[in-house]
């Protein structure tokens, strides 16, 4: 069960979790410009990325370098809507590079931080309460999760990257072509 090696205070946080992850979806999906193989291909890349990140954790011991990559993770689901949308807008040539440029950023700036220090103590603890097979249980309790919320605080860019007005004058326009007679 999904919940039942996790302590009874945190027991209440799966349904929340599986929650979200229909409520980002759904705003993703509920654009008609935004299609279900565009938000579930970024999911699938993110992952992807998730499993390559706990396969390179499972050679070092050490998942805390999910921390290092979770804004990559983002940026991966986000860049995966873009390839998928047939009609990505505008709005896509910049957003993406700046949410690149952010994840960048922060992913160096992680990885700084936790240079030549030990596993994260988080991480330690979950490592001794899953203990016999930590490793295997890894890949879902720590980088699938990582994967699936990413994807969920991504969900919002798949809905702002389809040709859609971008500016307070391009959002307005429909609303002054329709105000005006249609001329015959």
């Amino acid at each position: 069960m999904l919940t039942g090696r996790l302590p009874s205070n945190r027991v209440r946080v799966v349904p929340h979790i599986l929650v979200l992850a229909v409520l980002g979806a759904a705003l993703a999906v509920t654009y008609p410009e935004v299609s279900a193989f565009a938000v579930l291909t970024g999911l699938l890349a993110a992952c992807a990325l998730g499993v390559a990140t706990w396969l390179v954790s499972v050679i070092k011991r050490d998942v805390s370098i999910v921390d290092s990559l979770w804004s990559v993770l983002i940026v991966t689901a986000a860049g995966t809507y873009a390839f998928a949308l047939q009609a990505a807008g505008p709005r896509a040539v910049w957003l993406i590079p700046i949410a690149g440029f952010w994840a960048l950023r922060l992913c160096g700036y992680i990885t700084w931080r936790n240079w030549g220090e030990p596993e994260d103590y988080r991480y330690q603890q979950i490592r001794a309460r899953n203990d016999p097979n930590f490793t295997f249980k890894s890949l879902y309790l720590v980088f699938t999760l990582q994967a699936v919320l990413a994807w969920i605080v991504a969900a919002p860019l798949a809905a702002a990257l389809p040709a859609a007005p971008v500016g307070c004058a391009e959002a307005t326009a429909p609303l002054e072509a329709r105000s005006k007679p249609a001329k015959k």
